[in-house]
């Protein structure tokens, strides 16, 4: 019988700033990159380099890119399967044309688990893939079963995973836990089955009674136009095949099979490869979910407290569900989940996600609804979105909505064929700060009708947009260093209504337009963008209003002490485009110039030419040099802001990202 599944599925106030403790574990970026110049090929060793270096080293607290890493494009090429061991769950092939059109996204998905040395407390159980249910599980050396330490792990127990790859689904951590790896191990869970027994089939290979369904997951189904797109129709279904490691690329009928493809047929149950499957091993996604936290009601407050860290999920559809309150996931790697690696609702508050890699994931690396007080920190966050679901939907390397508290810091967002980090709808009171967010196919940082931010410190650049905001209320853009964006900074009045019933959305009244007011941009840096005609490096764009509903002087309560560089006079074409009254635009080429007319930027640069600002922005280098016009004439942080970041707010620093 066919298994079909499914899911589960204007005062302003800030988070308080980190304790001394919390200080000592973040990581510290440095503002050293690498532009997108060299060719393909070097593009694709460097982005391996990269990858390897960041997971094993970047996240332990260096946060130092591969002086050769770079942006590779979607149409690079790929480098070949390393094979189907614990450190090399996936890599994208390069035959990656089919139904869907050219594959959005390539990237290296060799990613490795970090190496932990976790204390292990008295008590503790163990298990193994090859552990046996007999066992008590109290020796490393006598393991017992995942599944039955869950049975029998007391509230407040641990558990710890030796090594290898367990093919396991659909687990529930209904009591508080700690889920953790063996010292110097590298524990897998996998959500696909090894998969024999093929037969040649004209120019394909063919496993018959293939009983194992994916159809559109939960709410995806509910919105399937918002999150198809038409280029890409079967992102949305969660089947997966990988042949020695190597992802196949879904297509929607077994015409469509050749080399790198793969098709199931849920009417004849039959499951297709383009790939030889001779004397190589084949998995193919079987898990809708790895790990539940928590639940509904009292299941939420009984798994309050639980921890999930050193471990590695791939090939289900959602890697881990939580549900529960003061949940850690920590030091872990999500790769290679067909829809998100992470997902926190509701009852998930007071959270922390902290370490981990989220790389290669089918729509989302991190999302939360309604995760109050989360705090995500110090993660790796590239190349998701892999299956092409829309960018304007939910599609990016974190998103999150409907929230209170929201705290993102020193992450790395690259290379996610999305938006990088996106607050949207009621995301109230959120600190973004100390991010590097690049080369993403989107925004790099989108905070979308919300209210009350503070968005500082993160270095934004060779984004669609660097910082965008949209129908948003008090956002404070203080020192962060926008650079090569196609757009460095947008301020957006959109034409989109409050549709909620009960009106309470970004406090807009049902049935009006989300409107942006009294948001502040300061002491950043905005070097050289690829705007087209009749765009720029801070741009204002307006839909759908009336003049009065969308003056630039309501959206932008406050902006200056910017320094503004252009390497040539013409690109971008004009350095602020300003709307006084909502329809009249006006492109301006100076700081200066827009001071005079309008009164805001006051005591900010403009310059161009040779660069007088960073150390070598040509080679990624964006510290600023010794005697940059930047350095010492910040104006003073406000007092709140300050807090926020946990900062000094005193005059006289230097402009752009710490």
């Amino acid at each position: 019988m066919r298994r079909v599944l499914t899911s589960h599925a204007a005062s302003v106030k800030f988070p308080s700033p980190p304790t001394p403790k919390e200080k000592l574990k973040r990581p510290t970026p440095i503002l050293t990159v690498t532009p997108s110049r060299p060719s393909r090929t070097q593009r694709w060793q460097a982005a391996i380099g990269l990858l390897a270096a960041l997971c094993v080293s970047a996240l332990n607290g260096a946060c130092q890119p591969n002086p050769n890493a770079t942006g590779a494009g979607p149409n690079a090429p790929n480098p070949r399967a390393q094979g189907p061991g614990n450190d090399a769950v996936a890599v994208i092939n390069e035959a990656q044309a089919g139904a869907k059109g050219t594959f959005p996204i390539t990237a290296p998905l060799t990613m490795p688990l970090k190496d932990t040395a976790y204390p292990v407390p008295a008590g503790a159980l163990f298990v193994s893939p090859q552990g046996k249910a007999s066992s008590s599980g109290t020796s490393p050396n006598a393991p017992t079963t995942l599944q039955n330490a869950l049975k029998i792990a007391p509230v407040g127990g641990t558990i710890v995973l030796r090594g290898g790859t367990y093919r396991v689904g659909g687990i529930n951590l209904p009591r508080r836990l700690t889920l953790q790896s063996f010292a110097g191990e590298k524990p897998w869970l996998k959500g696909s089955v090894e998969v024999e027994g093929w037969v040649r089939d004209g120019d394909a290979w063919r496993h018959d009674n293939w009983q194992i369904e994916f159809p559109s997951r939960g709410y995806v189904a509910t919105v399937l136009d918002k999150v198809t797109d038409p280029q890409y129709p079967m992102a949305p279904y969660g089947d997966m095949a990988f042949v020695d490691g190597k992802a196949l690329f879904q297509v929607g009928s077994r015409a469509q099979v050749g080399p790198g493809r793969f098709y199931v047929d849920y009417r004849t149950q039959k499951l297709y490869l383009g790939d030889d499957p001779t004397g190589k091993m084949v998995e193919a996604a079987s898990k809708d979910q790895g790990l539940f936290i928590g639940g509904d009601g009292d299941l939420a407050r009984t798994a309050a407290g639980s921890m999930v860290r050193g471990l590695g999920l791939a090939h289900y559809q959602l890697g881990v569900n939580v549900s529960a309150p003061q949940v850690v996931i920590e030091d872990c790697t999500f790769l290679w989940n067909a829809n998100n690696g992470l997902n926190l609702r509701g009852a998930s508050t007071d959270c922390i996600v902290r370490g981990n890699t989220f790389t290669g994931n089918g729509s989302t690396g991190i999302s939360a609804n309604g995760a109050h007080r989360l705090l995500v920190e110090g993660n790796l966050i590239s190349y998701n979105n892999v299956e092409g679901f829309k960018r304007t939907w939910s599609a990016a390397g974190v998103k999150v909505v409907l929230l209170d508290g929201f705290v993102a810091r020193d992450n790395i967002a690259e290379h996610n064929f999305a938006t990088g980090i996106w607050l949207d709808v009621d995301v109230n009171h959120a600190v973004v700060t100390r991010n590097i967010s690049r080369y993403n196919g989107a925004i790099g940082i989108f905070f979308e009708i919300s209210k009350h931010a503070v968005i500082a410190f993160n270095l934004v650049h060779d984004n669609g947009a660097g910082i965008q905001i949209s129908g948003s209320h008090d956002a404070h853009v203080y020192n962060n260093t926008l650079v090569n964006n196609n757009r460095n900074f947008v301020m957006q009045q959109g034409n989109r209504k409050n549709s909620e019933k009960s009106g309470e959305v970004a406090n807009t009244p049902t049935g009006e337009f989300f409107t942006a007011r009294g948001n502040v941009f300061k002491n950043n840096i905005v070097w050289n963008s690829k705007a087209k005609a009749e765009e720029a490096m801070f741009d204002f764009r307006m839909w759908g209003q009336t003049p009065e509903s969308s003056r630039s002087a309501l959206m932008v309560a406050a902006s200056a002490h910017n320094a503004y560089h252009r390497v040539t006079p013409t690109q971008p074409p004009a350095i602020i485009r300003w709307a006084a009254n909502g329809k009249d635009f006006t492109a301006y080429q100076s700081a200066q110039e827009f001071s005079q007319a309008t009164g805001y930027e006051t005591g900010s640069l403009s310059t161009t030419g040779a660069d007088p600002y960073f150390v070598d922005a040509e080679k990624g280098d964006f510290r600023l040099k010794p005697g940059s016009p930047a350095r010492g004439i910040e104006e003073e942080l406000p007092a709140e802001v300050a807090k926020a970041l946990g900062v000094e707010g005193s005059r006289g620093r230097n402009l752009g990202a710490l």
